[in-house]
């Protein structure tokens, strides 16, 4: 539930005095805000002596509560009444708001239950142009602004791009005043789409002025809190110009935490605060972002043709903060789903990148049309030839293909010595490409398609068991040292992420890779020579691998820089890391490891596996799962058959759980996937249960040679266009899993045979 609570500062003071006065010097610095504390969905608490909902519910009276003992609190110890004491509580405000506290001691016996967020709305000295009538009062202007902001802000969060426009838990908006010009700004958006408000949104007046008294009736506590932030932010504006106080408060350590745009997810994540503006801007910005929102592409190009080059006022800002990542994500999408490939120009490129992209699309559309339909031009398209500079579009789409086919081998079918056909075509055709210049679009994207070239052949050397691996990830990591390329990673799953373009441009990524190569191949001198540089804060400690244990499963909170994460002792473990750990331990420490090291090991793994914060198996699934194996293996080899057993357990729980729903094969006997089975058979095989993990095998080898027979499918219908060594019929059917594995029949007659033939597939980071 959004409890939401309306305020202003500046020019509006005029109409409506702060609960904080202004901050002197600074008395016309102008925002609207709206605070938001966010419930979390908490269903509203009923009533039944009332015949209004109480909207408030139970959470939002103890946070009333909460901030009448923050007052308190900070009162008492200045030994002054509230009015003297509003400095120390500006002070104190971004403790209070993020954690509920007040010097690090809780306010209440109950926690607190929601979180704070603010939308803010800036009116810059020019404000946006409005028809007022001449010769009203001054007072009447600065109610008519106010009024029109208001409805301005409330429209904008319940659009279709704003932020409260896809929920359905906002249900209490208050007010100091002009509560009229809320309620109708809510009315009219209710009559443009009745789906916005499931079950309405309440409206409220608040009284502008607060009650120390206890217990108060005077349900103000909110509107005194909200001031105090506006009066904060007035505070820490700083900057010769708007733009560069707008830039100053955007970065402040509190509206980092607790502003959001008033937009949704328009435009990547930023580490500044999202303040938005009221200014004649607004004409264009407003369209731009609906544009952006609609994938409206061709008329964002017109648009951005209205933004002024130079920058007075708020535009400075406007354009750094607004327009420029906005931008920046409209090429990101259009080049990665149009490519294949993520680009990121500089801002003097903009104009270069959506002059190829926007119309890039068109033309790819066009050529399938005359290539395989047999159309010709769309006499309705807007994109003529000379909009756009030229592109080689066969080239870019046998690219696009090309990274699509070595993703599609590594992820989906293991095809991993497939992909060197797939990669020497890529090679070839970066060397023969015809770059413009170093500034031009086709620069960025051709060494981009170099270095995922280079990263695909090193998994797939990896996979095969090929020493050149090595070298390649090396060369991968230096280039990604020396000459960093901007390519957004938005996972923390390094196994299944390995087949993700964004890993050939991240550093822990390729470091990884790197490591686990070493271990896979028993390469201890390269392992300790390279692991430090991996991963400092865990092996800085050299070759101590129980201190090591140590800092990835109990002691690591120390290392955090933010108080809040302090207190989580487990803010940094990752599986990918733990894995690369305990594979560690068992290929090059486990005669160093005795019966004590072990029960220490298997006593910490025990005591987080149930803790909240910990939530192992929920990223990465695949690393997780290798580690329980290693667990299991390093537990069957000190005789713990009890955690062995325990381990087993845990994992089968977890993986039925993961298929609940089942998939195509549940009906057919194979409820989990390849990777699933043949873990489970390493596992079932450390446990001498040598029936079970033969049979676990061979489910395994049954799902990937079905994974081969789809591959060769693929490539004969589509004339093996890579020339992989592979038998393919351009006539044959496309296979089924029910007609597969209905047919199949087990391959082998020992678990040796099975891994031999599966080492194809479930090799490297599976091994």
């Amino acid at each position: 539930m959004h409890h939401v609570t309306i305020s202003t500062t500046g020019i509006f003071n005029a109409i409506r005095p702060s609960l904080f006065p202004p901050i002197e010097g600074k008395e016309t610095t102008t925002f609207l805000l709206g605070l938001d504390f966010n419930t979390g969905g908490i269903i509203p608490f009923y009533d039944e002596e009332q015949d209004d909902v109480v909207v408030n519910g139970p959470h939002v009276e103890l946070e009333r509560q909460r901030i009448r003992a923050f007052v308190k609190a900070v009162c008492e110890e200045m030994g002054k009444p509230f009015e003297e004491c509003r400095s120390a509580f500006l002070f104190s405000l971004p403790e209070f708001i993020r954690y509920g506290t007040y010097n690090g001691q809780p306010l209440l016996e109950k926690p607190r239950t929601g979180e704070y967020e603010v939308y803010v709305l800036y009116k810059s000295h020019r404000g946006r142009k409005l028809l007022f009538q001449k010769g009203r009062p001054p007072k009447d202007e600065v109610q008519y602004v106010f009024d029109n902001m208001l409805r301005h802000f409330i429209t904008t969060l319940f659009s279709d791009e704003g932020t409260y426009g896809h929920l359905s838990d906002v249900k209490h908006i208050e007010t100091p005043l002009s509560l009229g010009v809320l309620q109708q700004s809510l009315e009219d958006i209710k009559d443009a789409d009745e789906d916005i408000f499931s079950e309405g949104v309440d409206a409220f007046s608040v009284p502008n002025h607060y009650v120390m008294t206890e217990p108060t009736q005077v349900h103000s506590e909110f509107l005194l809190l909200a001031d105090a932030l506006g009066a904060y932010m007035v505070q820490a504006m700083d900057g010769e110009t708007e733009s560069d106080a707008l830039k100053t408060l955007s970065r402040d350590r509190l509206l980092q935490n607790i502003c959001e745009s008033m937009y949704k997810m328009y435009m990547g994540p930023s580490e500044e605060a999202a303040i938005g503006v009221y200014d004649e801007c607004e004409r264009w910005l407003n369209p731009l972002i609906r544009q952006c929102w609609n994938s409206q592409y061709t008329m964002v190009r017109r648009t951005l043709q209205q933004v002024p080059t130079y920058d007075d006022g708020v535009l400075g800002y406007v354009k750094e903060q607004k327009v420029f990542p906005l931008v920046a994500q409209v090429i990101q999408e259009l080049s990665t789903s149009n490519l294949g490939v993520e680009l990121h120009p500089r801002v003097h490129q903009y104009k270069q990148y959506l002059d190829v992209l926007v119309p890039y699309a068109d033309r790819v559309e066009d050529l399938y049309r005359k290539r395989y339909v047999g159309v010709g031009d769309d006499p309705f398209g807007m994109n003529k030839a000379d909009d756009m500079p030229p592109v080689d579009v066969e080239l870019c789409c046998h690219v696009y293909c090309a990274l699509d086919a070595c993703q599609r081998a590594i992820r989906v079918e293991r095809m991993y010595h497939n992909v060197i056909p797939i990669v020497n075509f890529l090679d070839d055709l970066v060397a023969h490409a015809d770059i413009p210049s170093p500034d031009s679009w086709q620069y960025e994207y051709m060494l981009k398609v170099g270095r995922l070239s280079k990263w695909y052949r090193a998994l797939a050397y990896a996979f095969t068991g090929r020493s050149e691996a090595e070298s390649l990830f090396k060369e991968l990591i230096q280039a990604q040292e020396k000459d960093p390329l901007e390519y957004e990673n938005c996972s923390d799953a390094f196994i299944y992420n390995l087949a993700n373009p964004s890993s050939a441009f991240d550093l822990k990524y390729l470091q990884l890779a790197l490591l686990h190569f070493y271990v896979e191949t028993d390469n201890r001198v390269g392992y300790e020579r390279y692991i430090e540089t991996m991963y400092p804060p865990l092996f800085s400690m050299r070759f101590d691998w129980i201190s090591q244990m140590h800092v990835l499963l109990n002691e690591n909170g120390h290392e955090a820089e933010d108080e809040y994460i302090e207190g989580n002792h487990y803010w940094n473990y990752t599986n990918a890391v733990f894995l690369l750990w305990v594979k560690a331990v068992w290929h090059f420490h486990l005669d160093h490891m005795d019966q004590a090291c072990w029960d220490e090991l298997g006593t910490l793994w025990d005591a987080t596996y149930e803790n909240p914060n910990y939530q192992r198996h929920t990223q990465d699934n695949y690393a997780y799962l290798e580690c329980v194996k290693y667990m299991v293996k390093l537990a069957v080899h000190f005789g713990d058959t009890r955690r062995a057993e325990l381990y087993k357990r845990n994992l089968q729980t977890l993986i039925d759980e993961e298929y609940k729903f089942g998939w195509a094969g549940t009906a057919l006997g194979y409820p989990w996937n390849a990777s699933d089975y043949s873990i489970m058979a390493q596992i079932n095989e450390s446990l001498g249960k040598l029936d079970l993990a033969k049979e676990q095998y061979d489910k395994a080898y049954a799902l990937v040679s079905f994974a081969q027979d789809k591959w060769r499918y693929f490539e004969g219908k589509h004339g093996n266009i890579w020339d992989l060594p592979i038998a393919v019929d351009p006539e044959a059917s496309q296979p089924t899993l029910t007609e597969w594995l209905t047919n199949y029949t087990p391959k082998f007659s020992t678990i040796d045979e099975y891994k031999k033939a599966l080492v194809s597939w479930m090799s490297y980071v599976f091994h």
